[in-house]
């Protein structure tokens, strides 16, 4: 949103009733030059927050759900479960708990802005770092879905990450352990 200062000033005087004489982008003369002053005096950086919510509540949201439905974010949604279906769905015929575990992760991507960015980075992360090493054979079966439902956990307490940073560098340390055993 662009607010200019000599249209709001136009609009403020002929709200009042105040002769002048316009330009393109700004004003020749007024019939009262003090309450021209006073206006763009007052034109300040509350004022401002007050037009950009006036209008913010006016306009269209772009985010509605018909946007969205028509929108970018959607299409990667889209994409986003049919690789999660798939997962799950490779998943479950290995074990019906790994199955489970991988489903619930879901729960993870939520809301708007930085909370869906956060979740679907904290999701990506146990996808990465779990689910496509599992199905790879990678890690064992039996330990998989408590791993997948630690990380999940450690997710949800703290979106911002670090449960999950901790969560993951501990599943990390027991593989290696288990390695080193054999």
């Amino acid at each position: 949103m662009c607010i200019n200062g000599n249209e709001y000033a136009k609009c403020q005087l002929r709200k009042r009733r105040i002769a002048f004489e316009a330009l393109d982008n700004g004003i020749l003369s007024c019939e009262d030059p003090k309450a021209l002053q006073r206006i763009c005096d007052g034109l300040d950086e509350p004022q401002i927050d007050r037009l950009l919510r006036k209008w913010l509540a006016r306009l269209p949201h772009p985010s509605d759900r018909h946007d969205r439905a028509a929108g970018y974010r959607y299409a990667q949604e889209q994409v986003q479960i049919e690789s999660w279906l798939g997962l799950i769905a490779q998943a479950a015929r290995l074990s019906a708990e790994l199955g489970l575990e991988v489903a619930e992760c879901a729960r993870l991507i939520k809301g708007y802005g930085d909370t869906y960015a956060r979740g679907l980075s904290n999701y990506r992360s146990i996808e990465a770092r779990l689910i496509q090493p599992t199905l790879a054979g990678q890690i064992p079966l039996p330990r998989a879905a408590d791993a997948v439902a630690s990380a999940r956990t450690a997710a949800l307490v703290d979106p911002e990450g670090e449960s999950l940073a901790k969560c993951l560098a501990e599943i990390d340390g027991q593989a290696s352990f288990a390695i080193a055993a054999e």
